[in-house]
Parts: C-alpha cells; structure tokens; sequence
C-alpha cells in the first residue's frame, strides 16, 4: 500500500470518537510551559493539515509551520485557539 493510500485509508475509518482517542485530552492537561511531545502534536498537525484542505483553503501554513516548531503545550494551545477563531469565521 502507498502512503497515500495508507493515510486515506485510516482517515475513512476515523470518527469523532476515533478523534477524542487519538487526540487523549489527558495528554494535554498540562501547564502552558510543559514541553510537548512529537506524539502529542500529531493529531494536532494531522487536524491542521485537513483543514489546511477544507474549509481554511491553503490559510493555515504557517500555523502547521508553528505547530512543527512549537515545544509547549501553551504553544500548541495558542495554535488552536487560532484556528478555531478562523473557524468560527467560516461557520
């Protein structure tokens, strides 16, 4: 299987439940200055990538570039709560 295909695949199969697992709010209940771990921010870029897609056409580069780059919660957090405001814009 390509990659491609390998990430569509898995994607076809996630719900809001599969969600709530794989982003396990327990892995962020911590203090803005703790560090973040690569595993943490995965599905978080995974969520920036797809609405990097749709609806937040091509916006949002330099927020999965951020989010790459970020070593805290507090900065993964700052990332979301933008997004979500842009969002919230388009709803």
């Amino acid at each position: 299987m390509k990659e491609e295909s390998f990430v569509s695949e898995a994607l076809n199969l996630a719900n809001r439940e599969t969600g709530r697992w794989v982003a396990n709010q327990a892995t962020f209940n911590l203090p803005d200055q703790h560090p973040i771990d690569e595993r943490t921010k995965a599905p978080v870029i995974t969520a920036l990538e797809i609405f990097n897609h749709e609806p937040l056409v091509n916006e949002l580069d330099g927020h999965i570039e951020r989010a790459l780059a970020a070593t805290t919660h507090g900065e993964i957090r700052q990332i979301i709560a933008e997004v979500d405001d842009m969002l919230s814009a388009k709803r």
